[in-house]
C-alpha cells in the first residue's frame, strides 16, 4: 500500500506515521507512507502528484478541497 500525503500536511506528522508503520511488525498489511519532500517530484502540480501515486497504485491523502476537484 502506498500513501502519499499532500504538501499541506505537516512533514513531521507524515514522518511520524511512517515511523509508526515501520515499527508495526504485527500487521499483515505494509504501507509506504511518504510526503512530497521524500519523492522525486516535490513541488509538482496536483495532476503530476496524482499520476505519481497512480503509477504506484497509491492513494493521496489531502485536506485540500481543490485536489478533489482535479481530474485527469
Amino acid at each position: 500500500m502506498f500513501l502519499l500525503f499532500d504538501e499541506n500536511v505537516p512533514y513531521k506528522f507524515v514522518k511520524g506515521l511512517a515511523l509508526i508503520e515501520e515499527a508495526n511488525h504485527k500487521s499483515r498489511i505494509m504501507a509506504v507512507i511518504m510526503h512530497p519532500k521524500d519523492v522525486p517530484n516535490e513541488g509538482a502540480s496536483d495532476e503530476e502528484q496524482i499520476e505519481y501515486a497512480g503509477k504506484k497504485d497509491g492513494v493521496i491523502i489531502s485536506f485540500d478541497v481543490s485536489l478533489r476537484l482535479t481530474t485527469l
